[in-house]
């Protein structure tokens, strides 16, 4: 790579990196302007490289995606115990369900089919491989039934994580102060009835 291309690839990750911070706003509450100014650089060149707004948000939106993915990926090599990675993970996806507002989202997604597929690769070559390796970790040291199907503890899950990512901050954050977390996490693994 000359220093040319690399000059461009350094001015569109900081373009990139500023778009994804814009992500948790609806789509139409920020313009190309404002984007620009953010990342110090002018509308014009924000065009030059992306044609548009949504195109560059869509760009925002892969670099988001693989940027939580590989913060799982760490979190999985940690010498954590399984609980802990667990409530981590939850965690995670409370705050990564907070990175991009649910209207950006759908303008993004909704009749676009290349950033359709862009995310169905995404889970299935990557982030269910990940979560398949999560389960089992929690198999091998005893946490998670060996009888359930790896189908039924990925929907169970994503069942839990995304009830915890329709919590609001304070709520998250009142739960984690009064040990609500590992109460959650108990119940999680344990179920509400008494166990012989």
């Amino acid at each position: 790579m000359d220093g040319f291309q690399k000059r461009t690839r350094a001015k569109m990750d900081q373009i990139e990196s500023t778009a994804v911070k814009l992500l948790g706003k609806p789509i139409l509450d920020f313009t190309v302007t404002e984007i620009a100014k953010e990342a110090n650089v002018s509308p014009v060149t924000i065009y030059n490289y992306y044609g548009s707004k949504e195109a560059l948000l869509k760009e925002a939106l892969k670099r988001d995606v693989q940027q939580s993915l590989e913060q799982f990926r760490e979190l999985l090599e940690q010498p954590l115990p399984f609980d802990e990675k667990l409530k981590q993970i939850i965690l995670m996806k409370h705050q990564t369900s907070n990175n991009v507002h649910p209207e950006t989202y759908a303008r993004l997604l909704k009749h676009d089919e290349e950033m359709q597929l862009f995310i169905q690769h995404y889970s299935r070559e990557q982030s269910i491989p990940l979560f398949l390796r999560f389960i089992e970790e929690g198999r091998a040291c005893g946490k998670v039934r060996s009888s359930v199907h790896n189908d039924i503890l990925l929907i169970y899950l994503n069942m839990f994580a995304d009830a915890i990512s329709l919590l609001s901050e304070d709520s998250l954050r009142s739960a984690e102060r009064a040990g609500g977390l590992e109460e959650l996490l108990d119940l999680f693994f344990y179920g509400m009835l008494n166990q012989e």
